[in-house]
């Protein structure tokens, strides 16, 4: 929201708390396989915080962020989990510039002079990510 902006409904009011987020930095670092949950009433500006304040502080220090909606999910909490972080792998993994993805595609068959030769298939991914109780292993 702009400094000068009208604040018609709540949902208008951005509340930036980078000072909670260096502070849950912390904790992390000095304890980082222990786990963090945040607790509060719908729409009091958890995923706002989240997305806006904690995530980027994180990824600037060099954590891989996952960011899962349970809510959206009531009766698959599992599978958006899994979601999410498979999308975090993508981004790991998936090179985003244009050199960068025809360097990563796998060349399959090569031919010159009237001449090719065709190679087989990729071996197939090791399943990692269809396995939900290793899934969480992938990252680490």
């Amino acid at each position: 929201m702009k400094d000068n902006a009208i604040v018609k409904t709540f949902d208008d009011l951005e509340i930036h708390r980078p000072e909670l987020a260096r502070g849950y930095l912390q904790l992390l670092n000095a304890q980082p396989h222990r786990p963090i949950a945040l607790f509060a009433p719908r729409r009091v500006g958890k995923t706002f915080f989240l997305e806006n304040d904690l995530s980027p502080a994180a990824h600037a220090e060099g954590f891989i962020t996952v960011y899962a909606d349970l809510w959206l999910h009531k009766t698959a909490p599992l599978d958006a989990i899994n979601h999410a972080l498979e999308e975090a792998l993508d981004e790991l993994t998936v090179p985003t510039t244009t050199v960068g993805k025809i360097a990563k595609t796998p060349v399959r068959k090569v031919g010159g002079l009237g001449a090719s030769l065709e190679f087989g298939d990729d071996k197939p991914p090791m399943g990692t990510l269809r396995l939900p109780s290793t899934r969480l292993g992938v990252l680490e």
